[in-house]
């Protein structure tokens, strides 16, 4: 009788143990499901990770390239990555540490005399901030002189092997390096560096010209519009 009494007691302690065990299981199972669906702190993640500053300009419309033409109205616009977090920052530039504007758009209305930040920074409302450094070129564009070959409403008697001079002249204050370009009629012709040509193959009627004149940060300046007349000569008797 004693034995069989023994045989229930272990029995039944074997099957508590068994239960705490399962408990024990289910519970850090639960705990680990638990802490694997607790988002993460606002500060780890979820945030804006890098500033980009864009120039925009009326011949620079969205670039990356941190050059300012000095003859334009330039506005710089900030923008962050990821973009969905944009809303929820504001931004603020500075020069050193002196704070210029606030605002995700600065203005700048006159590059040759205006003050240009040299730093962004984005802050939200948890304290958590991101700064981008800035190192604007400000560029003056190359300009063509008002002396332009040939002249406006020239008449020029010629075959069609016979030769017309094109000649203008530029003055780029950054000696930048240039290209020049030279249009006649739907023909463009890069020139290089070159302020003279010579052209034939021109027949009878009106022809027209310009040149644009384009330095290494892209800035161009562009000539007016010219005509030329081109007769036959006369055949002789």
């Amino acid at each position: 009788m004693n034995i069989v009494i023994f045989k229930e007691v272990v029995t039944v302690k074997k099957t508590i143990c068994s239960l705490l065990t399962l408990c024990m299981v289910l519970w850090a199972g639960a705990w680990l499901v638990a802490c694997m669906e607790i988002p993460s702190s606002p500060h780890q993640s979820g945030k804006a990770t890098e500033i980009a500053v864009y120039v925009l300009q009326k011949n620079n419309e969205d670039s990356t390239a941190q050059k300012i033409n000095a003859t334009e109205k330039a506005n710089l616009k900030a923008y962050v990555s990821p973009s969905k977090f944009e809303n929820d920052l504001e931004f603020f530039w500075y020069i050193d540490e002196d704070l210029l504007e606030t605002g995700k758009t600065f203005t700048i209305d006159n590059p040759l005399i205006d003050e240009i930040p040299n730093r962004v920074v984005a802050k939200d409302k948890e304290g958590n901030s991101l700064e981008k450094l800035l190192d604007f070129e400000t560029n003056t564009p190359p300009r063509i002189g008002s002396t332009l070959y040939p002249e406006k409403g020239a008449v020029f008697i010629l075959t069609e092997n016979q030769t017309i001079t094109f000649k203008w002249y530029y003055v780029d204050i950054d000696n930048d390096p240039v290209e020049n370009i030279l249009h006649i009629d739907e023909q463009v012709y890069n020139v290089g560096t070159l302020t003279q040509i010579v052209q034939s193959g021109f027949k009878p009627g009106e022809h027209k010209f310009f040149v644009e004149v384009v330095d290494s940060y892209g800035d161009r300046s562009v000539s007016e519009e010219r005509t030329f007349t081109v007769q036959s000569p006369a055949e002789e008797p």
